[in-house]
């Protein structure tokens, strides 16, 4: 399996594999994503393949929940060497970061993703 762009955009990602955008998560519409409102992680679910977190593999989508009073509401995608890409809304470049203590102990589900999906993302032409 081979995993996407290490630059891919987490939602675009998203959006390719489920043929839809994920919902709103809280950042966007104000919500501050309250827990009761699960809608990432309901998206995933609903999309994707539920695996055992520890197995993430390079490709594989993850959940996180960054706040216990809030809805997970930040989604990466698992790239080598413990490090995985994920978007932080508002900006316009993916972050990477390790998936170190901080972000397990926020790891709330992962899913694999169909092998379809995994082919490079479109380069625009020069």
């Amino acid at each position: 399996m081979t995993a996407p762009n290490a630059h891919a955009d987490a939602k675009m990602l998203l959006t390719r594999i489920a043929g839809k955008a994920p919902p709103q998560t809280g950042w966007e519409d104000g919500t501050r994503g309250r827990p009761e409102c699960e809608t990432l992680l309901s998206f995933a679910r609903a999309n994707f393949r539920p695996k055992r977190r520890h197995d993430a593999a390079p490709g594989d989508i993850l959940i996180f929940r960054v706040s216990d009073d809030e809805a997970a509401r930040t989604a990466g995608v698992m790239g080598g060497d413990n490090f995985f890409t994920y978007e932080i809304p508002g900006r316009d470049e993916p972050q990477t970061a390790y998936l170190g203590h901080f972000w397990r102990t926020r790891l709330v589900a992962a899913f694999s993703v169909p092998d379809q999906f995994l082919n490079p993302l479109p380069v625009a032409a020069e």
